[in-house]
């Protein structure tokens, strides 16, 4: 177990340099780089790649992997240690803006990993944005029964533009009511650190109020505000609507 963490904390911390060969041949075939730069490597990657060595990283691996066994081994009180989760959320925003975010994310005890597609267009243009954004790795820390502290790193690509960046990823989910209903806090960020430009910035928060009850099977209506920005130059708030079904 101990050996999976260093081999996850090692793809973590390189995953951002990928970048460099990846957006080096996207602006071999663009000219038009007036707001996109190409990031020659990721900063916070190479913070990781010095952490990891340390003897801090080798804490963290032992106690990580203490409480990955610990959770899968008390199912019954962290049924969602063990799930697949399925979430449709849209949003409306700033300026008639709409936009689509359904994702999907698999949890086995501390690790998930998470798949979302993220779309905004204008009703009275036809302007677009599409993101795909895949949080590579998320560590789940359910420090208390009822919370559920999550981080993790990725990678968003920019469907429109052709470029690819490192995403960072956190939320925070507190229940309440024995469970039928919660608060969820979550951020995102991604950027491109060598022309120290802001690619991309969420920060939500929502309820989730319990509406499908069964033994294996738990579904939640969500509602919430969400702000959004864009490369700095589209600063976009508003609400949001969804449904999540949880399996586990």
């Amino acid at each position: 177990m101990k050996k999976i963490l260093s081999i996850i904390l090692i793809i973590c911390s390189i995953n951002a340099f990928s970048q460099r060969k990846v957006n080096l041949d996207t602006q071999k075939k663009s000219s038009d780089n007036s707001i996109i730069g190409v990031p020659e490597t990721d900063g916070c990657a190479a913070a990781c790649v010095t952490i990891f060595f340390s003897e801090a990283a080798y804490f963290f691996i032992d106690v990580m992997a203490d409480h990955h066994e610990y959770l899968l081994d008390n199912l019954d009180t962290y049924p969602e240690a063990l799930s697949l989760e399925g979430m449709l959320i849209g949003a409306g925003g700033d300026g008639n803006r709409l936009s689509v975010l359904p994702r999907i994310r698999a949890t086995a005890g501390i690790f998930s990993t998470e798949l979302r597609f993220n779309q905004g267009s204008y009703v009275d243009s036809s302007a677009t944005d599409q993101f795909l954004e895949w949080q590579i790795i998320e560590f789940n820390t359910f420090p208390a029964e009822r919370v559920n502290f999550r981080f993790g790193t990725g990678i968003l690509f920019d469907m429109i533009n052709n470029y690819s960046y490192n995403e960072h990823f956190l939320s925070l989910e507190t229940k309440f009511f024995d469970s039928k209903m919660s608060f969820v806090f979550e951020g995102r960020y991604a950027a491109d650190y060598a022309n120290l430009v802001d690619v991309y910035t969420e920060i939500s928060l929502s309820a989730k109020i319990k509406a499908i009850n069964y033994s294996h099977l738990k579904g939640y209506f969500t509602i919430g505000g969400m702000y959004q920005n864009f490369y700095n130059t589209k600063d976009i708030s508003g609400l949001q609507v969804g449904f999540q079904f949880l399996v586990h």
